[in-house]
């Protein structure tokens, strides 16, 4: 069989997998090609960073696959298509209008095996090969299908579950962010903000016997929370550009009044470090958020505050997740919650909630882990203290209440493969409960159930919404990019809905 220049096999004369396309009385688009058919003609004759000729461009099937392939943008007439190229389908499929030229940013060029330009099967091939694991090893090690590595490494599936890409991740030994591409989207400036919050978390000031020569006066506890408060309300809105401007002289300042001995200073520190850890996990930079999230934890025993002691350790299980270390995150919740379980018949609402959140960490663990009984456990814990609360509350950057139980049920449910469940237990959510990013969180778990019921096009309004309610921090999410582009392969057309999505995720 012939290879393409990206060294897979393809078949010559017939792809069966790939249906027929009839769609009279379209007139302009009836010549439209089936988006997975434009998919896997571009990934067997093309490099990454190559630039793609379409001649006829029109519903805009090669474009998309661009955005998904990571490919330069189709040509029309000789001439790359820019944001005002002649066909206006393919700026709004592939780009925002009246952006910079792509091209010119270096957006769509490619990159070293390894960086940023990779697929997730080019990626997962890679990873593989330098182990010497076989596709029948790697399946086996992660208890998935032979047949899923195969079409992911072969550019066949775009995607998979996320439950799947950490059970992979997991059996390579790697983050789920090496695996899954989960880099900052933030603006021009994005990596410069990263490497700041880096920066402050390794100062060399930290080290032992170095002047941090503190010239100023400390600023005052309470104003520091003030700040803190707003940066909290921003990373909650999703506005994580804003937050990552903010958190390095936030972490500066409360590092001064420590030192200074300000009271409350350690509790504001513990709260700073903490939100750097929870923006940096955003980002996929895992490690550095696991030393922020030590940090955190650190100053908050530093301050002798046991509740914000706990909700930092929820804030470092959520990042083991994010490395497929499941059932280290699980031990550690389980472990933190039975240090801090209240009397239910006494217990502050704080202290529901921040007991309450750990015991949802633990749920969350369980059930990525697939362990079905522990999950229905620690979702009891949580039933019983949420029906003492009459309404969710935010303390220590840790949701909980009947609604937080209701989301996370759905989550549960959906990594547990009960796509009915799941859309019953969402039922349940009031949206005017939640924070914009917990709110669009959970209407990522609604379409992936509506996904697997095969409901794609309420899935594509339900990814919509997600979207609209907190764009950037919707461009950060695997699990989005995974289910937009699985729903694009399976579709005959791509609707205007789907190219928004497809745009919006292929933005830097």
């Amino acid at each position: 069989m012939p290879r393409g220049r990206g060294g897979e096999i393809y078949a010559v004369d017939v792809w069966s997998d790939i249906p027929e396309e009839r769609r009279p009385g379209l007139l302009r688009y009836d010549n439209a090609l089936h988006p997975a058919l434009a998919s896997r003609m571009i990934r067997s004759t093309t490099r990454l960073g190559d630039l793609v000729a379409d001649p006829f461009l029109g519903s805009g099937s090669s474009a998309a696959a661009c955005a998904i392939r990571r490919a330069r943008p189709p040509t029309h007439g000789g001439r790359e298509q820019g944001q005002d190229g002649v066909m206006s389908i393919i700026g709004c499929c592939a780009f925002r209008p009246a952006m910079p030229d792509p091209l010119s940013q270096g957006w769509w060029t490619m990159t070293p095996s390894g960086t940023a330009g990779d697929t997730i099967g080019e990626r997962l091939r890679r990873l593989r090969g330098e182990r010497g694991l076989t596709q029948e090893d790697l399946a086996g090690l992660a208890s998935v299908s032979v047949d899923l590595v195969k079409k992911l490494e072969q550019g066949k599936r775009e995607s998979a579950r996320l439950t799947s890409l950490a059970a992979l991740a997991d059996a390579l030994d790697v983050p789920l962010s090496e695996l899954t591409d989960k880099r900052p989207r933030l603006d021009a400036t994005g990596d410069r903000l990263v490497l700041n919050l880096r920066d402050v978390l390794l100062s060399p000031k930290l080290l032992p016997g170095i002047d941090p020569e503190d010239g100023e006066e400390p600023v005052p506890s309470q104003r520091l929370a003030t700040t803190l408060n707003a940066t909290w309300e921003d990373y909650w809105s999703g506005r994580f550009a804003e937050v990552a401007r903010r958190a390095p002289g936030l972490i500066e300042e409360a590092r001064h009044a420590r030192r200074a001995d300000v009271a409350g200073s350690a509790l504001v520190l513990a709260q700073a470090y903490q939100l750097a850890a929870c923006l940096l996990g955003q980002f996929g930079r895992d490690d550095l958020a696991l030393i922020g999230a030590e940090r955190a934890i650190s100053a908050a025993s530093a301050a002798s505050d046991e509740l914000q002691w706990a909700t930092a350790h929820g804030t470092y299980v959520w990042i083991l997740m994010n490395q497929a270390r499941n059932a280290e995150a699980e031990r550690l919740a389980a472990q933190v919650a039975a240090r801090i379980e209240p009397r239910l018949s006494s217990a502050t609402p704080e202290h529901l909630t921040v007991w309450g959140g750990m015991a949802l960490w633990a749920m969350a663990a369980a059930c990525a882990a697939g362990r079905a009984d522990e999950t229905d456990h620690y979702l009891g814990l949580a039933r019983a203290g949420a029906v003492r609360m009459n309404a969710d509350r935010l303390d220590r950057a840790i949701n909980f209440g009947p609604t937080q139980v209701a989301m996370q049920d759905t989550y549960a449910q959906i990594c547990l493969e009960r796509p009915e469940r799941a859309l019953t237990a969402a039922k349940r959510v009031r949206p005017d409960d939640l924070r914009p990013i917990s709110y669009g969180r959970h209407l990522l778990d609604v379409a992936l159930a509506q996904a697997d019921l095969r409901r794609d096009a309420e899935a594509v309004d339900t990814l919509s919404r997600a979207k609209s309610i907190a764009p950037v921090w919707f461009r950060h999410q695997v699990a989005a990019r995974n289910l937009v582009f699985e729903i694009c392969e399976r579709r005959a057309r791509l609707t205007p809905s789907m190219r928004e999505l497809v745009r919006a995720l292929a933005q830097r």
